[in-house]
């Protein structure tokens, strides 16, 4: 009787730690992703006057640059505003380099196409993971540009490592309760 208790006590602790790992981990990144949508539609609704007319003119481009540069600092969260055809138009973090097309990622696809984008992947130039949200700058009807935000998520693995750590460690103890116990209610039993 005592292997048979011992295993599936084994087994069901395991499973729920587990599923655990599992939920937390997808609650993390569903909140990160709503906390960047939340970012990007607040900063579209700041720089949509900028979009009324088109195209930019230099005063306006320095003004919208100038937005998204003290909103990103204030958030500390990397922002663009990206032209329909794919060129950033502005930038919180790197407002004077030149990017590259960003019409292959998922996230500019989606919030070209209406939807609210959300990616997450290794950022080339730092070689860390990153979460991006898109959000469509739509006026009458007409989609005007892409507003996306982004942050690193390493933080998130951080956060997750130390609960994994503390579901184990509760887990084991958990574990040497369970078969002490088994122990005692097999010898009595038999």
């Amino acid at each position: 009787l005592y292997p048979a208790y011992l295993i599936i006590t084994l087994v069901s602790l395991l499973a729920v730690a587990w599923y655990a790992s599992r939920a937390l981990r997808q609650f993390y990144f569903d909140q990160t992703a709503l906390d960047l949508e939340v970012r990007a539609t607040l900063l579209s609704g700041q720089v949509e006057p900028f979009f009324l007319d088109s195209p930019l003119n230099t005063t306006d481009s320095l003004q919208l640059q100038s937005i998204v540069s003290e909103l990103g600092l204030k958030t500390d969260t990397r922002l663009s505003a990206i032209s329909l055809s794919g060129r950033i138009i502005a930038d919180s973090h790197e407002p004077s380099i030149a990017w590259q097309n960003q019409t292959p990622n998922p996230e500019f696809a989606a919030a070209r196409a209406g939807a609210i984008g959300i990616d997450s992947r290794f950022r080339k130039q730092s070689n860390e993971p990153v979460m991006y949200a898109a959000v469509p700058l739509t006026i009458n009807g007409d989609i005007r540009a892409i507003i996306r935000a982004s942050i690193p998520i390493g933080f998130i693995e951080d956060a997750l490592w130390e609960i994994r750590i503390k579901i184990g460690v509760a887990a084991l103890l958990i574990g040497i309760i369970s078969a002490m116990i088994s122990l005692w209610a097999s010898r009595r039993i038999s």
